[in-house]
């Protein structure tokens, strides 16, 4: 019998702490890709954030067969750019909608893939590559070292 009034009691404060987090924590709503073309205008988003202006990307449709079909960018940068700090930045942004961004870096030219993913499916490909023809500006996600003649 005592044995039973302790149950209900553990039982009964249980309940009440349960009850008392489901009211007390609130409610998050996180963002959603509500499209396709909402995607796109996230990703040229977080692009422009870190300073990539728009004539050093372009945007393409790859098609394999009739059922897979995927935009990809395709990124230049300076040389100097920090791709992974891009990289990083990109993440952070599409994580708040619930988005992956795994990565692959190609050696010798250090070009990054980076694939846009939801639930394992991949929705864009962003090719990150160096193009010596574009010079590089004063931007935070540059490897940027002090002048040695300075010093």
């Amino acid at each position: 019998m005592n044995k039973k009034i302790i149950l209900v009691i553990l039982l009964t404060f249980a309940c009440a702490t349960s009850t008392y987090l489901l009211i007390s924590i609130p409610i998050s709503t996180s963002m959603r890709i509500t499209s396709q073309k909402h995607l796109d205008e996230v990703i040229q988003k977080g692009l422009q954030k870190q300073g990539i202006a728009n004539d050093h990307y372009r945007v393409y449709t790859a098609v394999k067969d009739s059922l897979f079909i995927r935009k990809v960018y395709q990124i230049d940068t300076p040389a100097g750019f920090s791709k992974t700090t891009l990289h990083y930045e990109l993440h952070k942004l599409l994580t708040e909608y619930g988005i992956q961004l795994p990565g692959k870096v190609l050696f010798p030219e250090q070009d990054i893939h980076l694939y846009v993913t939801s639930n394992g499916t991949i929705y864009r490909t962003l090719r990150v590559r160096t193009s010596p023809d574009i010079t590089s500006s004063s931007d935070s996600t540059r490897n940027s070292l002090p002048d040695s003649s300075k010093l």
